[in-house]
């Protein structure tokens, strides 16, 4: 994920609107890829990692770079605390 938002990054500074369509084609899949792991390991309706405004802001027109970076940079740290709630309880059992 990182990888493609600093491909994104770069494509945006440079104009390049090939690579840039193709780094938020990126981003696009693997949010929804993340968020359907999270949902089916959480095995509930209720995401942790909420993708519907980053999605909002991949579909615009000129889709914000540091406004992708808020919603990942977010999104990630939950995730992160939730990768780490599972472990902790998975070591109890």
């Amino acid at each position: 994920m990182a990888g493609s938002v600093s491909v994104l990054d770069r494509a945006i500074e440079s104009k390049d609107s090939t690579s840039t369509a193709t780094a938020l084609d990126a981003i696009n899949f693997r949010v929804r890829e993340i968020a359907k792991a999270v949902q089916k390991a959480s095995g509930t309706n209720n995401l942790v990692f909420s993708v519907d405004e980053l999605l909002a802001e991949l579909k615009g027109a000129k889709p914000n770079p540091k406004t992708i970076h808020e919603h990942l940079d977010n999104q990630i740290e939950s995730l992160r605390k939730l990768v780490l709630s599972q472990i902790l309880t998975l070591s109890i059992d």
